[in-house]
């Protein structure tokens, strides 16, 4: 005890430059503490953002694989049902402006390559088909097969009246919306899209897409729906007003690509279709019976064809989603090892910087107080005592400089943080925690007692003659 005393009064006589010491030895404290802080800050912060990028993909990912396993269970089940024709479709009679055997193109004026396209059909053709007996209702629709391969388009645009009523009784419409809502009347420039064409576009219910017409000018539209998978002859459908597929395919308010005529009842429909064949020689007409008959297995090898590239489209989206993810997670963790390497540093230089300083002061120390050594060496104290009194010196001190630094370091960590290490947002809300003051605290008692050391056992091999003789 009485050894600490002694040295807590001498270190009490040098003011000034203890306090010097101390403050300078503080600065390294704060600097270790506030790196630590900010390290362990970003690094919570880090982990936060790959476990939120972590959950955000797998659900993602669930979502991607259930979308993809409804479409290709929606394609399954209408594989199953190729075969079930409904009464309505069993009166329906199709009369179209090209002839649907030939090699692509769609429903505007123009034909593509190996086409019979005719003049497109009129509200005079509409008038006279209504005129023969055993018609009940004539829907116009217009269609135009968009992409650069039109015998496998990446789409067909169909353009139906926007008429609840009329839709109602012959369903032309999709009749499953499984996002979003049905196209209703006076919709312009809005769109339901095939549930498959939502990765086609990369775009859902709200987003704008662009059509472009037969003369290269990009229409924009708007989804308001998703619509069921359905597989269509021809390929995945867009619906919209009649009058928007009418510009897409550069058509006049009054041209038609096609009919679809609905007689009174089955037993008419064979002579119906005559009379029209009779009636417009050059144009395309067929039954819905003839026309699922003759392109059942078309139909069908489409769909298998359909699960083929879903079943593809879903396993690439998959891989992507997670390697994004796996790239984000790398990212994230090389900046942190960048933050964690140039704390360690920091902490290193702070820790050296603070074991000098208290090294040079007490090696110091000794020189001033050589005379002071020789007189308690002439009364009688050991060497191991006068060591002691030295370290305890230095220990002292390197409390001091480490109090002083834990106070900055609760005042400033957030501002040394940002100073000293790579910037990142989680330094704002950093604080010291009790265990990491602890350590600071004991790591300045330590470096004090140990840089002490060689001032101490120099101090204590004096001879007492020597020291006396000393000016």
């Amino acid at each position: 005890m009485g050894i600490f005393s002694r040295a807590l009064r001498n270190v009490g006589r040098k003011k000034t430059r203890t306090l010097l010491v101390a403050l300078a030895l503080a600065f390294s404290v704060a600097s270790i503490i506030s790196v630590q802080t900010g390290v362990e800050a970003s690094q919570n912060h880090t982990q936060e953002m790959i476990d939120r990028i972590v959950y955000n993909t797998q659900e993602t990912v669930n979502s991607t694989i259930s979308d993809y396993d409804a479409l290709i269970e929606n394609v399954r089940q209408g594989m199953e049902d190729v075969g079930n024709v409904t009464s309505l479709q069993l009166r329906q009679i199709q009369v179209t402006a090209f002839s649907l055997r030939g090699g692509g193109g769609g429903g505007g004026g123009k034909g593509g390559d190996g086409l019979s396209q005719n003049e497109p059909l009129t509200d005079d053709a509409i008038n006279d088909i209504l005129s023969l007996d055993g018609v009940e209702d004539i829907v116009p629709m217009v269609t135009k097969r968009v992409g650069e391969e039109l015998r496998h388009p990446d789409y067909v645009v169909y353009g139906f009246p926007l008429d609840a009523e009329l839709n109602e009784k012959y369903r032309y419409l999709p009749s499953t919306i499984i996002e979003g809502r049905q196209l209703a009347e006076n919709d312009s420039s809005v769109v339901v899209v095939n549930a498959d064409l939502k990765y086609f576009f990369n775009a859902g219910v709200g987003d704008t897409i662009e059509i472009e017409d037969d003369y290269g000018i990009d229409w924009e539209f708007t989804i308001v729906g998703i619509c069921s998978s359905t597989m269509e002859s021809f390929g995945s459908p867009v619906y919209m007003d009649i009058s928007d597929a009418q510009k897409i395919a550069g058509l006049y308010p009054d041209e038609y690509p096609g009919l679809n005529v609905y007689a009174v009842n089955e037993s008419v429909v064979d002579s119906l279709a005559y009379d029209i064949e009779e009636m417009y020689p050059d144009y395309h007409v067929t039954t819905y019976a003839d026309f699922a008959a003759t392109n059942a297995d078309r139909i069908e090898k489409m769909q298998e064809m359909q699960l083929e590239n879903l079943e593809e489209e879903k396993n690439v989206t998959v891989a992507k989603l997670e390697a994004d993810m796996n790239t984000q997670i790398s990212q994230l963790e090389n900046d942190m090892q960048g933050i964690e390497d140039t704390g360690n540093q920091i902490t290193l230089i702070s820790a050296v910087t603070a074991g000098l300083i208290i090294l040079f002061m007490m090696s110091y120390t000794v020189k001033e107080r050589i005379k002071e050594i020789g007189t308690l060496k002439a009364l009688g104290f050991t060497g191991s005592s006068i060591m002691s009194q030295f370290m305890t010196e230095g220990t002292i001190i390197g409390f001091i400089g480490g109090g002083v630094g834990i106070i900055m370091a609760l005042v400033a960590t957030p501002i040394l943080s940002s100073l000293l290490l790579p910037e990142s947002e989680a330094y704002a809300s950093s604080n010291p925690t009790i265990q990491l003051i602890v350590m600071a605290l004991g790591l300045t008692a330590l470096l004090g007692a140990l840089a002490s050391l060689y001032p101490a056992w120099d101090a204590a091999r004096r001879s007492p003659v020597e020291a006396m003789r000393h000016e």
